[in-house]
Order: C-alpha cells, then sequence, then structure tokens
C-alpha cells in the first residue's frame, strides 16, 4: 500500500493529514490528527458500467452519449475511449455528473468507453467497458 502525506497549516498549530490509498485503485481512506478539523473516513468506488446511445443527423453530426451510476463520493468523472476491446483507452474528456456525449465519434468506427470516478487527487479504478458502434452518417435516423 503506498502513502501519501499532507502538511496544511491552521490558525494557531499545524495539523498532519495522513491519507492511505491502495494502488489497485479500489478506494480511499483519510482521517486527520494533531488539529481541530477531521477528515472522516470514506470510500471512492469505480462508477457502474456506462449505457450508451447513438445519436446522429443524416449526413451531418454524430456523438456516442454515455450516463453511468454514480460512484459514491466521486466529484467528477473522467471519460476514456479505446478504438480495441479491452484498451488502451485514452482521455477524451471529463464530466461534473453522470452523462458524457463523445461528439468527435467518427462514423462506421467502433469505440469502448471506461468511466473513472474522481474526488480532489484521488482516483478510482475504471468501469466495466461500454461498447458503441456508430453508423454510417448518410444512413442514420
Amino acid at each position: 500500500m503506498r502513502r501519501r502525506f499532507k502538511l496544511a497549516a491552521l490558525a494557531g498549530g499545524v495539523a498532519v493529514m495522513l491519507a492511505a490509498a491502495s494502488v489497485a485503485g479500489a478506494g480511499w481512506s483519510a482521517g486527520a490528527s494533531a488539529g481541530p478539523q477531521a477528515v472522516a473516513a470514506g470510500s471512492l468506488d469505480a462508477p457502474g458500467t456506462p449505457a450508451s446511445s447513438i445519436t446522429c443527423v443524416p449526413g451531418t453530426s454524430m456523438s456516442v452519449g454515455l450516463s453511468w451510476p454514480a460512484a459514491a463520493n466521486a466529484t467528477s468523472y473522467d471519460v476514456l475511449r479505446g478504438t480495441a476491446n479491452g484498451g488502451p483507452y485514452a482521455l477524451i474528456g471529463s464530466s461534473g455528473g453522470t452523462t458524457y456525449s463523445d461528439t468527435t465519434a467518427a462514423q462506421q468506427k467502433t469505440y469502448y468507453y471506461v468511466v473513472v470516478a474522481k474526488r480532489a487527487a484521488w482516483t478510482s479504478a475504471a468501469s466495466a467497458q461500454a461498447q458503441a458502434t456508430t453508423p454510417r452518417a448518410a444512413s442514420c435516423r
């Protein structure tokens, strides 16, 4: 287990916050001592599997809409996309909620998406993978 230490100056004293994070990304926990403020223990689970939907206007635009169940304690999410089953994935955007629209999707292509929950400097494990195959733009409905 990797440990990170943060030192914060408080009015009239110094508090040391110790935070331990699992290297596998299974979650995080934090606690504070030596000061008047405390950080409650918590966890950062992976978000649920994203669902995908294709939106297109014949011959003009195409996007892949993603939505997923919220992860407890997450404040934002990173959306990653790959073109091969199982990755590798590249970051394509972030969301403050549980939806994202990939407007850079190309026609007649299969994409694989995963979502990662974030909270401050903490990152969860990736969600299960979602798949979306875009149609030919001229033939979409």
